[in-house]
């Protein structure tokens, strides 16, 4: 019996029958063993030889087949590896029958592969190289492989799409300078997206793209600054809706913006390592304006962004952390971190390595934990810029400005709320003399305010600040810093015990400084204090040097002209009652001339300038210290003036003697009543 030639079949008849075929070439393996096929570059595929040659078309037949019947019956995953396909794959609004594999493949035609609105159940396309990809509103009952080495070198598009396995672009190359690179907008992905070790150059979109699981780009690269006119986005997700985390760390880079608005990132957001630039000069480096990440923010780790970095109205559900980062924004007056009306329901760190070159925003936004700024750097050397701007700013927490903080520039907490703020060891500097270096004006501060900078240069304004302690130290306020304390109030003042004490008169010296010059209610409010934790004698010489230097400060031109008067005046209401806080210190001037008036009365009298009424019985002798406290006391009838009589020069000395005696007995009256305690 004649046996039959043997005839090789085609690669379609192998695919057909559901054989893997590997085109590329074998070499011998280990030990004599069998031959093996190892990956080969795509990219040389224009080079391969005929019989590495495969129809776009006969794959598309296999595919689906003729009027989309199946054709070979069987459901197998078509597998094809190094092969150089000819002609354009078209499998527009197909239904797939069998999964596609296609390893290390060249398409050489100049379309790109078209899947738009097609069916299939899963497609894989590792080490392909191909011009472009275009799967608008196609379905995958599995997974859509264009990684592990995919190259696209057009456009690749899948708005609209929806993949019920995972997006996986790992290690992929997505290539169209100037235009996109990849447009994934209102996407539908069931599982994650993967872009680990991706490089794509032109824009990329995820616009209102939803993704079941995570997003991780970790270690890619998005670049955008080819891009000719409008906005460089290396990545547009606004309205990102993912599941679970995002992932734009490990190396990951970003040359365009990255804007992630309004998206909603169900797990953390982790930027640990990553690097965003923008690349026009106006727009952010990574926008996330009233984005919602239910779980933590992560920018650790040697992050860095040249360019805005804004968060406006975001909300982080966990820990929101910048540390070891470098945010950087050269445009003049541009802002490093703008995170106006941002919400974190716990602890904020820019700490620990964080430096800021540009203007960081907190205006309104609400830590429901700590605000960390330890060891964190914050300059804005601008003129009349600041460092922090955390106006109406809310810390439910402790503000840490303390204990290697640096600010170059105003830190303004207008109007904020914080549960305690702690300056210690820190560091404050005013861009230019008589600027605000930390400005608290109009702030509540619930526990306190630890003020013990290592480093002030500028005016601190505390104007109608409201906190529970003041605690600061005379080391503070070296170096003649000015301060504003009109309508400052407080429940306690002091210092740390292990530091210098403010005394009194240090405290004095402190509300002297002030930049508006005399302000009453500074002094009332530390006078207030005293009294309320028993320092009697503390508040006293706070009311009384108020009362003094009220005087020394004229406010009209009449005052100013009667200076010398009022100086006079003041001195005398200083000695005497000590602008009635100190009454008892009329004593002292009653004493000197009581006991003045008795020697010298009872000298006029032994040298007959006084004499004896002439009805006076001859027993009765004269005494000078009577004779004094009757013309000394306002009213007082001891009848000794009648009974001696003063001549000449000496009736004018006792007339002085009861006009003075009307004199200070007005003035202990009036330091009794309080006529003089002026606020």
């Amino acid at each position: 019996m004649t046996e039959e030639p043997h005839v090789p079949r085609t690669h379609e008849e192998k695919l057909g029958a559901g054989e893997e075929v590997d085109l590329r070439p074998r070499a011998a393996g280990a030990g004599g063993g069998a031959a093996t096929s190892a990956r080969v570059d795509a990219a040389g595929g224009e080079h391969w030889g005929a019989a590495r040659e495969v129809d776009a078309s006969m794959l598309a037949k296999l595919l689906i087949g003729q009027g989309g019947s199946a054709p070979t019956g069987t459901h197998r995953t078509l597998w094809l590896a190094g092969a150089r396909i000819v002609g354009t794959l078209d499998l527009t609004a197909a239904v797939l029958t069998r999964p596609l594999y296609l390893e290390d493949c060249y398409f050489a035609a100049e379309t790109p592969l078209l899947f738009n609105d097609a069916r299939a159940v899963r497609i894989q396309l590792p080490g392909c190289h191909a011009r472009g990809f275009q799967g608008r509103a196609m379905h995958t009952q599995g997974d859509l492989c264009l990684g592990d080495g995919f190259t696209a070198t057009g456009e690749v598009q899948l708005q609209g799409a929806h993949i019920h396995g995972t997006l996986d672009c790992d290690d992929g190359t997505f290539t169209n300078p100037g235009g996109k690179a990849l447009d994934a907008s209102r996407i539908s992905v069931d599982g994650s997206l993967w872009f680990v070790k991706a490089r794509l150059t032109g824009g990329v979109r995820l616009i209102s793209a939803q993704i079941g699981g995570q997003v991780n780009c970790a270690k890619s690269s998005f670049d955008n600054s080819a891009s000719e006119g409008g906005r460089n986005l290396a990545l547009d997700a606004y309205g990102l809706d993912v599941k679970g985390s995002m992932f734009l760390c490990g190396g990951f880079t970003a040359l365009g913006e990255v804007r992630l608005g309004r998206s909603r990132i169900g797990g953390d957001l982790d930027c640990s390592h990553g690097s965003f630039t923008q690349v026009d000069g106006s727009t952010p480096a990574l926008n996330l304006y009233g984005t919602s990440v239910i779980g933590a923010m992560l920018c650790k780790e040697r992050f860095t962004a040249v360019g805005e970095v804004r968060m406006i109205g975001a909300r982080i559900g966990a820990e929101l952390e910048f540390l070891d980062s470098t945010f950087t924004n050269e445009a003049k007056g541009g802002k490093a971190l703008s995170a106006e009306r941002l919400t974190v329901e716990s602890t904020m760190k820019c700490s620990k390595g964080f430096r800021a070159d540009g203007e960081v925003d907190l205006a309104g936004a609400r830590i429901g934990g700590d605000l960390d700024l330890r060891e964190g750097s914050f300059t804005n050397s601008a003129e009349d810029e600041k460092a922090i701007d955390a106006k109406r700013l809310t810390v439910l927490g402790t503000a840490k400005c303390s204990a290697g903080f640096s600010a170059v520039g105003e830190v303004d907490f207008t109007s904020a709320h914080i549960g305690e703020l702690d300056c210690k060891g820190g560091s404050f500097t005013a861009t230019t003399a008589g600027k605000c270096a930390i400005t608290l004006l109009s702030a509540e501060v619930t526990r306190g305010v630890l003020f013990r900078p290592e480093h002030l240069y500028g005016v601190v304004d505390l104007r109608s600040a409201k906190v529970g302690r003041w605690d600061d130290s005379a080391k503070a306020w070296r170096g003649g810093h000015a301060i504003r304390l009109s309508g400052f109030t407080y429940n306690s003042i002091g210092s740390a015990a292990d530091d210098e004490h403010m005394v009194t008169a240090k405290r004095l010296d402190w509300i002297s400084r002030d930049a508006e010059g005399f302000v009453p209610q500074p002094y009332r409010q530390l006078a207030d204090v005293y009294q309320r934790e028993g320092s009697e004698r503390d508040a006293r010489k706070v009311q009384i040097t108020a009362q003094w230097r009220r005087r020394n400060h004229p406010k009209t031109r009449a005052d100013r002209r009667m200076l010398p008067f009022r100086t006079a005046w003041k001195g005398i209401l200083r000695g005497t009652i000590g602008f009635g806080y100190q009454p008892w210190l009329i004593l002292l001037p009653i004493a000197v001339l009581y006991s003045f008036g008795c020697y010298w009365f009872s000298r006029a009298y032994e040298h007959d300038d006084i004499v004896r009424a002439r009805t006076l019985d001859p027993d009765v002798e004269f005494s000078g210290a009577i004779y004094t406290a009757d013309l000394l006391i306002p009213g007082a009838n001891l009848g000794e003036r009648s009974r001696f009589l003063a001549t000449e020069g000496t009736a004018v000395w006792a007339a002085s003697y009861t006009l003075a005696g009307w004199a200070l007995a007005a003035m202990l009256i009036a330091g009794l009543t309080g006529v003089f305690k002026r606020p």
